[in-house]
């Protein structure tokens, strides 16, 4: 499962490095927890939740943007899709992808 949780994190990764920097930040919407949401972040949130789908990945995903996605899986993953959303929105390379299966 480590290899599976890196080759999303590349995933994320080459995701977001194609965004233009002036879309990043925009906000979009409230997260399940109450924050701001901003493409960044749905950007790489809907890459985890593509990847898992397109591999058939049995994992449910619970995601700081989107709450709870109930796949029918034993396990789930506890998702931030961008930790440190503001210093990737700034450009500042302290950011990553917060996962953890339980």
């Amino acid at each position: 499962m480590m290899k599976t949780l890196g080759d999303i994190a590349d995933a994320v990764k080459r995701a977001i490095d194609l965004m233009p920097c002036s879309s990043k930040g925009v906000c979009i919407g409230m997260g399940a927890d109450g924050t701001s949401t901003s493409q960044i972040d749905k950007v790489a949130e809907n890459t985890v939740l593509d990847y898992i789908q397109r591999n058939g990945i049995p994992l449910n995903v619970l995601s700081e943007e989107i709450g709870f996605v109930d796949n029918g899986a034993e396990d789930t993953l506890v998702l931030d899709p961008v930790d440190g959303t503001s210093n990737a929105v700034a450009g500042v390379p302290l950011f990553t992808i917060s996962m953890a299966i339980g």
